[in-house]
């Protein structure tokens, strides 16, 4: 009689040892799921609509500086040295964004061409003569690269929603075979239980 007592209480602490690890478990396996579906939540946020934003910016002050180069007067190439230092601003702001391999390809390709620009409107501020077709070109060139990273942030974007969205199919997942995993084990716990060993 003593012996079937130890017996039934080690059955008793054994299945609920079983249902707290599998529990322990699926929460594991749920948080998971879920952090994945947060970050790529707050790097839709973080890294692609505030770049794309940078990305807005900097196109209307390089648009503001294409006017400016047009129109070659004293006071608009002072709005272009104005214009240069926003877009330094804006560039920096960019690149505490998490950057993809493409995306830090194409803005490299940006900075070289900015730094080109920035060269020639320097001289042109000294009263240097410069080739304000060059420097009209390079402006295209930088409207190339921004429309380049645009289009980066959209892919992007549309990769994280993909990732958030299959994190969330899995947690859904995860969860239906959590209830019945749940379900199969009170059964068995359940004959565990009531099922009387015939001595």
């Amino acid at each position: 009689m003593a012996k079937s007592n130890i017996f039934r209480r080690l059955r008793y602490a054994f299945a609920l040892i079983i249902v707290f690890g599998l529990v322990i478990t699926t929460n594991r396996i749920d948080n998971a799921h879920f952090k994945t579906a947060q970050e790529s939540i707050e790097s839709v946020y973080f890294d692609r609509v505030v770049a794309q934003n940078l990305i807005y910016q900097t196109s209307k002050v390089l648009f503001e500086n294409k006017l400016a180069l047009l129109a070659d007067t004293s006071t608009s190439r002072k709005m272009i040295l104005e214009h240069d230092l926003k877009m330094e601003e804006l560039f920096e702001e960019y690149a505490k964004t998490r950057l993809t391999d493409p995306e830090a390809l194409a803005f490299e390709k940006l900075q070289r061409n900015f730094h080109q620009l920035t060269t020639l409107q320097n001289k042109r501020a000294e009263n240097q003569e410069v080739d304000k077709d060059q420097a009209i070109q390079l402006c295209n060139r930088i409207e190339q690269n921004l429309n380049q990273l645009a289009e980066i942030q959209i892919k992007e974007s549309r990769n994280l929603k993909l990732i958030a969205r299959q994190s969330l199919k899995n947690n859904e997942m995860m969860s239906k075979i959590e209830i019945g995993l749940l379900i199969l084990i009170g059964l068995a716990l359940q004959v565990v239980l009531f099922y009387k060993i015939k001595s």
